[in-house]
């Protein structure tokens, strides 16, 4: 696991560097704030420019700002998902454990991500 450091100041720069989740590719995009998302920013699809081969960023893959902080993490291929702390949601134990209760709590992630805005799911 590798720690990084989250952008104290995640608007600072419109352009920012998008990692593939597998960390090989690499590529640069602008993103725009959508004020009716307020924790994402819009992905300017007319600016991807590939650092290392083809580039289209997908859920998962992470985003960086232009001096190395982790600014977020893309909700899917339009937009990226601010992280200004980290705190989770739930947990799930791996192991022995409580099937019915880890079904509840997986329920509770799923139901989350269905009150998103189609858009950000």
């Amino acid at each position: 696991v590798k720690p990084y450091k989250l952008a104290k100041k995640p608007f600072k720069f419109s352009k920012a560097f998008i990692m593939k989740k597998d960390g090989r590719k690499f590529g640069e995009v602008i993103f725009q704030m959508d004020p009716k998302n307020r924790g994402y920013v819009k992905l300017d699809k007319g600016f991807i420019r590939s650092i290392m081969g083809e580039f289209n960023p997908t859920q998962g893959d992470l985003v960086f700002s232009q001096t190395g902080e982790l600014l977020g993490i893309m909700a899917n291929s339009k937009y990226c998902h601010i992280i200004g702390k980290v705190t989770p949601a739930a947990a799930v134990m791996f192991g022995k454990s409580d099937s019915q209760k880890m079904a509840n709590t997986l329920a509770k992630m799923h139901q989350l991500v269905a009150l998103k805005p189609y858009e950000l799911r």
